[in-house]
């Protein structure tokens, strides 16, 4: 399971082929396969030690690839693309790091010494096989900080609000906290039950839930507080999300 870097942005397979054809109205539809296999696709900062990209040391800059494609990488072209179409125009990679779409912008982002790139990916979700090998501790941790979060912390967050319209906005943020997550409970129901949460079939959901709601918070928090509330509140929500890596990570 890959720790998610909380791009705030999800597609649909059929959403990833069209912007994959609009760049390439030429595609070949032998690789189709290869994104609508995938239902749920998300843009993350991907790793580019983890693309599988050719050596650009090697004097053919060749890579195999799982597609039946030949890649051979134009050198001279990967020179000429800039660091703002590496950052605006991300490239499609699948579960093991080949190349969908992109490779000479990976190829130039590599040679340019970035570390991470924009990249459309399958959407994976946390399976209940996954969770036997979780830092149980880890995983206890951060539901206790994400339910004092959005509890305690946040009690009085409408406090930072940027002007009348935010206060509402937040409201309604406190108001989803107090939705139903798990068998009509909420979220500070399902934790006040350790048996419960750490039931293998529930820790999926929980996981996914702490995800979902931190991608909803965080660009409301963005756009709805003072800079006093921001510089408040940001740094946790920060601190949850290198929780929830580490946590995912652990399942790895």
């Amino acid at each position: 399971m890959r720790a998610k870097d909380f791009i705030l942005e999800n597609l649909s397979n059929s959403q990833v082929l069209r912007y994959v054809k609009k760049i390439h109205p030429d595609w070949s539809g032998s690789v189709d396969h290869s994104i609508m296999n995938h239902e749920a696709w998300e843009l993350i900062n991907y790793p580019i030690s983890k693309l599988q990209i050719a050596d650009p040391e090697s004097e053919d800059a060749y890579i195999e690839d799982p597609y039946n494609r030949i890649l051979d990488v134009d050198m001279d072209h990967v020179m000429t693309i800039s660091q703002h179409e590496i950052k605006n125009k991300p490239i499609v990679v699948d579960l093991d790091g080949y190349i969908i779409d992109g490779n000479h912008r990976a190829m130039a982002a590599k040679l340019s010494g970035m570390t991470h790139i924009p990249a459309y990916v399958p959407y994976e979700e946390i399976t209940e096989s996954l969770t036997e090998s979780i830092d149980l501790q880890g995983y206890t941790n951060l539901l206790a900080d994400f339910g004092f979060f959005i509890t305690m912390n946040t009690a009085r967050i409408h406090d930072y609000a940027v002007d009348q319209t935010a206060i509402q906005e937040l409201k309604v943020i406190q108001a989803q906290f107090k939705q139903p997550i798990v068998n009509g409970r909420t979220f500070v129901e399902v934790y006040n039950e350790p048996a419960f949460y750490k039931n293998p079939k529930v820790i999926p959901v929980l996981l996914k839930y702490v995800y979902d709601m931190l991608k909803y918070i965080e660009p409301r928090l963005q756009k709805y507080l003072n800079d006093e509330g921001k510089s408040k509140f940001l740094p946790r929500i920060q601190k949850i999300k290198e929780q929830y890596k580490q946590v995912v990570q652990s399942t790895q």
